[in-house]
């Protein structure tokens, strides 16, 4: 499934949510957030990065702005899907925002590298024939 435009991350998302056991409503089209965690009270705003950072535009930022206006009534919290490649998967990270931003970035520790062997603490030859001197 590409995820290039943002329904298809909101299914995705609002899929994963609900197999954790959490109850989802998808809000549709409008300026105030994509799902809604009935659970625990949560609008998700859910947006999309191709790079490690997600930078916002003037009118995501205005739509921030709105977002941020209702925390008073709810908690409001942004799902970002970092756009994976040949070493790391993709991966969605949450934020609670607090004030408005200019971007997200990617905290590194979300996704290390997979090992594609396994390494261990070997000595080279010329170490292990060295002799040591008291």
């Amino acid at each position: 499934m590409s995820l290039h435009n943002g329904t298809a991350a909101e299914t995705e998302r609002k899929r994963m949510l609900e197999a954790e056991g959490h109850i989802i409503l998808n809000l549709g089209q409008n300026q105030y957030g994509d799902l809604e965690d009935v659970c625990h009270d949560t609008i998700i705003e859910v947006k999309t990065s191709m790079h490690g950072r997600r930078k916002l535009s003037r009118k995501e930022k205005e739509q921030m702005a709105n977002l941020l206006r209702l925390k008073p009534y709810r908690k409001v919290r942004y799902d970002i899907r970092f756009h994976g490649n040949y070493h790391h998967a993709p991966v969605w990270q949450s934020e609670f925002a607090d004030r408005v931003v200019s971007s997200f970035k990617l905290r590194a520790i979300m996704n290390p590298p997979a090992c594609s062997s396994a390494k261990g603490n070997f000595t080279s030859g010329a170490n292990k024939n060295r002799k040591v001197k008291v």
